[in-house]
């Protein structure tokens, strides 16, 4: 049986309904049952819509604070990133400021023997590699590469360029270098040779490295600089006062190696200078590092042979007009167009200024 009010299943023995309390007299109320019955099953499902509103509710209330938290989250993970941006920005502009002034200051205190590497690239005289130790020669090449003076070629060399650089990695000279540094190459000399090759870019031997516009104009500065200060030298000598020419050459001798490696100041000129103020010049000059080492051993032994040339410092000051010059046996070569520059009877000569002579060819190629 069945409760007429609520539909609840009651017992034979029970006069009252146990959910609702109606009395059994109306149990057999099959209109009311269905009554009932109707009514609570659209109790139910009123519940139920209620239910699921009530949830769709707390469903987009838990997906709105999700939204909500994740814009948060996305809002200050973008400050974070732009904080971090900024940062590191702001430490690259100072780390850069900081290589700025270092670069500016390696440019200033450049050395000789730096100009020198610039001016063997600048005329392809890959001799001097073979003069200079490799470790200080890696050194140097960082140094102008990290100031921008020099940079990898980045085009491929021409015909001629690859021939002069495989005549010259053929011959005795390198390949007797070559086997002279596998002899003596440790496991950290082959680490310090590929973290060179690494930051100039290098990928193989054959790789070429070039000037760059700031290289050249920093080079032609120097040139210019270092021809003025040879034409002051070559003024003062010719007026014989002897103590300032001393005061001057005192105030460049770092600059002779460069200024011979360059080929515009003559060794003879540079030979009666020395021997107008009663100076030997081989041990002057022997007293500078540069002039000592394999670098400028050549220029040294080719200076030393001016000194004893038999061209006086009258004859030559007699002859400083003319196109021509003693060589160190001295012979006159003739250096006018129409070769009637003769040295004359008294066997005066032109040293030509500083610009050719003996130096000048002796060293055109390094």
């Amino acid at each position: 049986m069945f409760c007429g009010q609520c539909g609840t299943k009651i017992d034979d023995e029970d006069s009252f309904c146990n959910n609702c309390g109606n009395e059994r007299s109306t149990i057999n109320n099959w209109d009311g049952i269905y009554k009932s019955v109707t009514k609570f099953s659209k109790q139910k499902r009123e519940q139920k819509r209620l239910s699921k509103n009530e949830e769709e509710k707390q469903e987009k209330k838990r997906l709105a604070k999700e939204k909500r938290q994740e814009k948060k989250r996305l809002a200050k993970e973008k400050e974070e990133k732009q904080e971090k941006e900024r940062k590191a920005k702001e430490e690259k502009e100072k780390q850069e400021r900081v290589e700025q002034g270092t670069v500016a200051e390696l440019i200033r205190t450049l050395s000789p023997k730096d100009y020198i590497v610039l001016e063997s690239l600048r005329r392809d005289d890959w001799q001097l590699s073979l003069k200079l130790g490799t470790m200080e020669l890696m050194a140097i090449t960082e140094k102008l590469f990290r100031c921008g003076l020099i940079k990898r070629l980045d085009r491929e060399p021409t015909f001629d360029e690859k021939e002069k650089l495989l005549k010259f990695m053929d011959s005795p000279a390198y390949k007797q270098h070559i086997k002279r540094i596998e002899q003596l190459a440790t496991p950290e000399f082959k680490e310090r040779v590929k973290a060179y090759m690494k930051k100039l870019g290098f990928e193989s031997e054959y790789d070429l490295t070039e000037l760059t516009g700031k290289g050249k104009e920093l080079l032609n500065k120097k040139i210019k600089e270092l021809k003025s200060e040879w034409g002051k030298l070559v003024a003062i000598y010719k007026t014989k006062d002897g103590q300032k020419l001393k005061q001057e050459i005192d105030n460049h001798r770092f600059d002779f190696p460069l200024m011979l490696y360059m080929g515009f100041s003559s060794g003879f000129i540079m030979s009666a200078m020395f021997n107008s103020m009663g100076i030997g010049m081989g041990g002057y000059l022997a007293e500078d590092p540069m002039m000592t080492e394999p670098l400028m051993g050549p220029i040294v032994m080719e200076l030393e042979g001016f000194e004893k040339s038999p061209v006086t410092y009258e004859q030559f000051m007699e002859s400083w007009e003319k196109d021509g010059y003693y060589d160190e046996n001295g012979n006159w070569v003739d250096t006018s167009a129409d070769g009637s520059a003769d040295s004359g009877s008294t066997g005066s000569s032109d040293s030509g200024g500083g610009e050719g002579g003996f130096m000048d060819g002796g060293m055109g190629g390094g």
